[in-house]
């Protein structure tokens, strides 16, 4: 379209709105989520680049608008996180053998990771007989050396079968939830 310089500006008209599915999947429901907090972290860098300025130039974006915005933002993603929630707390999953909400899982799943952790960083000592520093020091300053008897709760080979274990139940929590994810319907509305 060509526009001559005798006509009035008309700005173009705004796109069409895209309607909002009324119900979509809990895993999509998440990549929105997590593109909201995305956009929430921009817009947390843009207000701290505007709160304040020096001498007559104002900032490139206008603070109480970007707040505003930042809080359509958040309400949004409130309300998307909440409608996860209420689903996740009544959608059942079946893990290794157990009924379970989607709820329970995630925080089962939490907490075997975490243990999971844990096993893995324990500083693990070889069971058995061997020289150590006493804390002492002997008449030349160096350090005294003594038989020291280690014991260990864990052997390395007990620690393995454990993180072995809790590796195959959190992915057996995992894909639980993310099949259960890509199957359960969130009401938009």
């Amino acid at each position: 379209m060509v526009r001559y310089a005798s006509e009035p500006f008309k700005p173009l008209s705004p796109k069409p709105e895209v309607p909002v599915p009324k119900r979509i999947t809990v895993s999509k429901a998440l990549r929105e989520a997590k593109k909201l907090k995305g956009e929430i972290g921009v817009l947390d860098a843009r207000l701290a680049s505007c709160v304040s300025w020096s001498g007559d130039e104002k900032p490139e974006f206008d603070f109480a608008e970007t707040r505003a915005l930042r809080a359509s933002k958040v309400e949004a993603l409130t309300a998307l996180k909440t409608k996860i929630a209420c689903s996740n707390a009544v959608t059942q999953v079946e893990v290794e053998g157990r009924s379970m909400t989607v709820t329970e899982a995630i925080r089962r799943m939490e907490e075997t990771s975490g243990e999971l952790k844990l096993i893995e960083r324990l500083p693990l000592e070889r069971r058995g007989t061997r020289l150590a520093h006493t804390g002492a020091y002997d008449d030349r300053s160096r350090p005294v050396m003594a038989p020291v008897q280690f014991h260990s709760a864990l052997s390395e080979v007990e620690r393995a079968a454990e993180v072995t274990a809790l590796k195959a139940r959190c992915e057996a929590l995992n894909e639980a939830l993310e099949d259960s994810n890509h199957q359960t319907l969130v009401d938009m509305e």
